[in-house]
């Protein structure tokens, strides 16, 4: 048909320079990126001819012999993200290609094929992972420089590996990965249940790291300072985190320490000597606070059976020092110098139903407080006490609000209700909260020096009223107003992009 259209027919699109051919394609998902480069000639010698703009961003799931290494090459020397998923079939071919371009990579993400994992029960498949995809020989056989790597994720969980014992014959990161030379390297994640060895010199650059595993030995804990001796970004995702011996300490100077962890020793408090660490980030653990803080700034956390509060604080002292902290518990008793130096707060509106801690926070600058769902599941489960009996400070099923204390925040300048992201197994649907009970509870129970709060923000919270004048009356407190339907970002995100090669 193109034929009997006659010269008429030819593409437009064949007419643009090649650069601003490329430039299009670029803004393309990188699946469709490879369709678009074989439409015709033209299409594919211009994506040839500017490998910095389409082939500096490498994905692939090594589910076909050979493409990797093609995709490679039309980066020719550019440097490239690389990020390969592996396939048990073509393991040894896809590190054959990975290796040969390893001096003009610039960030390297290896994981495994999660269909793989899932599938594993496979007899065939099941010995391809516990043989052929051996993590360990897999990192053994990084063994080319790789003078350009400023970033390496490492996202292969092992299918039946062991890791409840500090038994050294587990996975060990090699002494001599990329042949202990990658002067830029400076972001690491490990999601792979790894050991951290005694030495490794590819790893003295690095000043992030993210671990996440099982168990977090002691071990690793020890080598740490030889194996990361630049480090000051330490996150890590465990179950459990081993003690270190008594009058042990670090040398690193970290600048944040974020821990994740089910099962956590007071030991580590003092082997990274946290009273000096500008960001200390810990979850989940029942009396850590004492540790950190000890007789200066003495808590006592009981916890009880409700779920009912996910409190976290920021708090910054006269030098700078912040200490972020998170509380999995609806009865929090503090001393009130505990609060002086909160900046922010997030906490759940029940808080407010159960105690009158919060009455004085000098220094809060952003208060976050996630607003009762009553239709969640565990407030009708049996176990649960009867919540629909608490009155609210938004809102309550009784129609009486709860008789609270005003809040001292001279500072405040944002204020944020959120929904808290659901637990529950059904679908849930966005809160809807009356403009008047919020307009209430900002000028019965805030007290801030500014004429007016810079912003108010709504995550996944609509507003619903049979007055709309009621609506209007809230810029009477606030300037901004934002209602999101999403769920609200972490206001103690600290800004570490853990994962550069991610797509936005």
């Amino acid at each position: 048909m193109a034929a009997a259209a006659g010269p008429e027919a030819f593409p437009r699109g064949n007419l643009l320079p090649g650069e601003t051919l490329c430039a299009i394609f670029a803004h393309l998902p990188f699946a469709d990126l490879i369709c678009v480069t074989h439409v015709c000639r033209f299409w594919r010698e211009s994506a040839l001819a500017f490998p910095a703009l389409l082939w500096s961003s490498i994905e692939s799931r090594s589910i076909v012999p050979a493409a990797l290494d093609a995709l490679l090459n039309r980066a020719e020397r550019v440097p490239v993200q690389l990020s390969v998923t592996f396939s048990a079939e073509l393991v040894d071919s896809t590190l054959e290609s990975i290796v040969r371009h390893l001096y003009h990579t610039r960030g390297l993400s290896l994981a495994w094929d999660p269909d793989a994992l899932d599938d594993a029960t496979d007899t065939r498949l099941n010995s391809a992972l516990a043989q052929d995809v051996d993590v360990g020989s897999i990192l053994a056989r990084l063994e080319s420089r790789a003078p350009l790597l400023e970033s390496l994720i490492l996202e292969l969980f092992a299918p039946d590996d062991d890791m409840d014992s500090d038994d050294p014959s587990n996975v060990v990161l090699p002494t001599d990965l990329f042949r202990g030379h990658a002067p830029r390297l400076r972001i690491v994640s490990l999601g792979c249940d790894l050991r951290i060895p005694r030495a490794c010199d590819a790893m003295r650059s690095v000043t992030h790291l993210r671990y996440d595993s099982t168990i977090l030995p002691t071990s690793c804990l020890l080598n740490l300072d030889v194996v990361f001796p630049s480090l000051q970004f330490f996150k890590v995702q465990v179950e459990v985190c081993n003690a270190v011996p008594d009058g042990s300490r670090s040398s690193l100077k970290l600048r944040l320490f974020d821990l994740d962890c089910d099962k956590f020793s007071p030991s580590i408090v003092h082997y990274f000597d946290l009273y000096t660490v500008p960001c200390v980030v810990l979850d989940d653990y029942q009396g850590w606070y004492d540790q950190l803080q000890g007789d200066r700034l003495p808590v006592r956390l009981d916890v009880g059976r409700q779920l009912s509060t996910a409190t976290r604080c920021k708090m910054v002292d006269g030098v700078g020092r912040s200490l972020t902290v998170k509380w999995e518990s609806s009865r929090i008793y503090l001393e009130a110098s505990v609060l002086q130096n909160v900046r922010v707060l997030t906490v759940m509106e029940a808080c407010f139903t159960q105690h009158h801690l919060l009455h004085c926070l000098p220094q809060l600058e952003r208060l976050c407080v996630f607003a009762t769902d009553y239709s969640e599941w565990w407030y009708h489960d049996f176990r649960a006490p009867n919540w629909a009996a608490f009155p609210g400070v938004f809102h309550s099923f009784s129609g009486r609000r709860t008789a609270m204390a005003a809040i001292s925040c001279p500072n405040l300048q944002i204020l944020d209700i959120a929904v808290k992201p659901s637990i529950s197994p059904y679908p849930s649907s966005s809160l809807a909260l009356p403009p008047e009970g919020v307009l209430a509870f900002i000028d019965r129970h805030l007290r801030f020096n500014a004429t007016k709060l810079e912003r108010l923000e709504f995550h996944g919270v609509e507003l619903l009223t049979a007055v709309p004048m009621e609506l209007g009356r809230l810029f009477d407190f606030v300037d901004t107003i934002c209602v999101e339907p999403t769920c609200l970002p972490d206001p103690f995100d600290c800004g570490v992009d853990w994962n550069p090669l991610a797509k936005s």
